[in-house]
């Protein structure tokens, strides 16, 4: 890793923690999302999406393929339509529904 490489993007499991405190500080929405996109370690992104607040990225997060992050997506939702209709698969995507 680069002198300027941010501690989440490390795949060194002996870093990780140091990595987890960094994400923890991380309260912009939008550089939550990358983490949660992005990190090369699970924990890392688990800890990203249990700082979103934002209710549209965490239905994004729950949809997203990655295991861990959807489990820390769903673990997340408070609105019970959308946790319903994420477990129902009818989730609407632009205007349209995906099954």
């Amino acid at each position: 890793m680069g002198l300027f490489t941010p501690k989440w993007k490390t795949n060194d499991r002996s870093k990780q923690i140091k990595a987890v405190e960094a994400v923890r500080k991380v309260t912009n929405e939008k550089e939550l999302r990358r983490i949660a996109l992005e990190a090369p370690l699970p924990d890392v992104r688990m800890i990203a999406v249990y700082q979103m607040k934002n209710p549209a990225q965490l239905r994004e997060m729950a949809l997203s393929g990655d295991k861990y992050v959807s489990w820390a997506a769903i673990d997340n939702i408070t609105d019970q339509n959308t946790l319903k209709e994420i477990a129902c698969g009818n989730v609407v995507h632009a205007g349209r529904v995906v099954e």
